[in-house]
């Protein structure tokens, strides 16, 4: 009998599937139960995916004008989703600044700090949805907001989205070096984290490379 029974160790996820296809490769291990979580993939109408793609355009324009002032090659926008206001359009700035933390998501954040500050003087400069807001000191830069960005951001950007309550995020391109949104680590979906938001990639990746290139 013991020359019929030859028991291994089989390793098996500890967690439950997020996907139909990870439910169906699991399941071939270990007796699974699958249910799809409505709010993991949000429907979005083709008249939403052309306002997604129009967004990222811009964005792309950024990383030209990065590109051509000798800049990393990496551009974004911030956009209020509810109206269409573009909020912030910027690139990457490390080269020209000196500084390894201008990444073109941190100006995004910054310019948008920027946008609020001014509108305590002036109401007419800031997004209509904060002026109630500007007397509360609320930390929560990008609350509800979305960014477009041509690359994956790193894991200190993705922290930064994190910490100023990003609603949605769209990239182009992976970072295959520090991804902080899929490529090495998942920041947003990281379950010690107060605040989760949503992540979409390779929207008009191929339009980006070859700006890139």
């Amino acid at each position: 009998m013991s020359e019929l029974i030859q028991p291994k160790i089989q390793q098996v996820s500890k967690y439950p599937p997020l996907t139909r296809i990870q439910f169906e490769d699991w399941k071939r291990l270990w007796p699974l139960n699958y249910r799809e979580d409505a709010n993991r993939n949000p429907k979005i109408s083709d008249e939403e995916l052309l306002k997604i793609k129009e967004n990222m355009n811009l964005a792309i324009e950024m990383l030209k004008e990065g590109k051509n002032k000798e800049e990393f090659p990496v551009g974004a926008v911030m956009i209020d989703p509810r109206n269409g206001e573009i909020i912030t359009q910027c690139h990457d700035t490390r080269m020209s600044s000196g500084n390894p933390l201008n990444h073109a998501t941190m100006n995004a954040i910054h310019q948008v700090a920027e946008v609020l500050r001014r509108g305590k003087h002036s109401d007419s400069e800031v997004p209509s949805k904060r002026k109630a807001e500007q007397d509360d000191a609320t930390p929560y830069l990008c609350s509800e907001y979305d960014l477009y960005v041509t690359r994956e951001p790193c894991v200190m950007c993705s922290m930064a989205l994190v910490h100023s309550r990003i609603g949605r995020v769209f990239y182009s391109c992976e970072n295959p070096t520090g991804g902080g949104l899929g490529s090495l680590y998942k920041i947003h979906t990281h379950h010690s984290l107060n605040h989760h938001y949503t992540v979409y990639r390779g929207v008009l990746k191929k339009e980006t490379e070859q700006c890139i290139e």
